[in-house]
């Protein structure tokens, strides 16, 4: 007769850890659970996206850059100042801004799903939401 099999209360047993233990968790928690997981980092990711889209489009479309004959190969293609070149670089580094924010909130968020997974607890997309707002 071996040893007693390890307690495994969540999706990581209590006994010490290889790397492909804490990888087989990580991919059977995200197959047990995709919409707290999946789910989640596509809303976060998502929204991020489409606010760091409309922090791009302004500038974009203040300095005629949009136009349609900025497109056009004959035409000059219009002016581009000083001002629309510092208007990209600050629209650009608030995308930049916005993605990192997500980051965090994503980290966050993951951070509580895996966490109440360890203990074999489930947890929703609401439930995480609920937990991390305050922060």
């Amino acid at each position: 007769m071996g040893p007693p099999p390890a307690l495994k209360p969540g999706i990581i047993p209590l006994r010490p850890l290889g790397l492909s233990d804490i990888l087989n968790a990580a991919v059977a928690y995200i197959r047990a659970n995709p919409k707290a997981t999946l789910g989640l980092t596509t809303i976060v990711v998502v929204v991020a996206q489409i606010v760091s889209l409309l922090f791009e489009i302004g500038p974009l479309a203040s300095s005629g850059m949009l136009s349609p004959s900025s497109f056009d190969p004959s035409s000059d293609g219009g002016e581009f100042t000083g001002s629309s070149a510092v208007g990209l670089v600050l629209s650009s580094a608030a995308g930049a801004l916005t993605t990192v924010l997500a980051g965090i909130v994503l980290s966050g968020l993951l951070t509580v799903v895996v966490g109440r997974a360890v203990f074999g607890a489930p947890i929703g997309v609401g439930e995480a939401w609920r937990r991390v707002r305050g922060r």
